[in-house]
């Protein structure tokens, strides 16, 4: 299994596990709360389900057999709600049948019981490292967005969010102001004197 050292990258990933012989669930609860913080366990698909609309976990961990509603239905529907979740199938039947309605839902990984340890881990470590990367991905797209949109120096909207801005409002309505003698302050004062000027209109 990974160094636990290697898991810091994890800590913010979610996970459920759905199983509903209480030894397996409890065995799931016990090994991954190691792991990651987060982790949710549930004994059907049905109350599975309302756990994943509560608390919106980033990969699933599901048995297909169960009551109520089985693995394979869950996970219908979750990737309906949320195409982005991981999800890991664990069944005692190796059924094709089963293999090929996972992989036309969507499902991330397919394991046969009984379960392997190192198997298991891997699958996990696997979609969470997904996870991960995903979030890093959006969080860089969000700093590149709000950089293209912010004033580094004043840190209020720039030109090109102002004209965004305008053309978002039905009836636009503007107000200027102008700091007089500006170029004056940046050539007899310097720039840095200039910047100061502009940071404290800002504030």
């Amino acid at each position: 299994m990974q160094e636990y050292a290697e898991i810091e990258k994890y800590k913010d990933v979610k996970l459920l596990c759905v199983e509903d012989e209480p030894d397996i669930s409890a065995w799931f609860l016990r090994h991954f709360s190691k792991i990651v913080p987060s982790v949710f366990v549930a004994t059907d698909g049905a109350q599975g389900f309302e756990i994943f609309k509560r608390e919106r976990p980033d990969v699933v961990i599901t048995d297909i057999m169960m009551p109520i509603m089985n693995g394979l239905e869950l996970s219908k529907k979750i990737k309906e709600l949320s195409p982005a979740t991981k999800i890991i199938v664990v069944t005692a039947h190796g059924s094709t049948e089963y293999l090929t309605e996972a992989i036309e839902i969507g499902v991330d990984r397919f394991l046969c019981k009984p379960i392997s340890l190192p198997k298991l881990d891997k699958s996990f470590f696997s979609c969470a490292q997904a996870v991960a990367n995903e979030k890093e991905l959006a969080k860089k797209k969000d700093e590149i967005i709000k950089i293209g949109s912010i004033d580094s120096l004043t840190l209020l909207p720039n030109r090109r969010k102002l004209i965004e801005a305008v053309n978002e409002c039905k009836h636009p309505a503007l107000a200027i102001l102008n700091v007089d003698s500006f170029k004056e302050i940046n050539d007899f004062y310097g720039h840095l004197a200039g910047d100061t000027l502009l940071f404290d209109i800002a504030k």
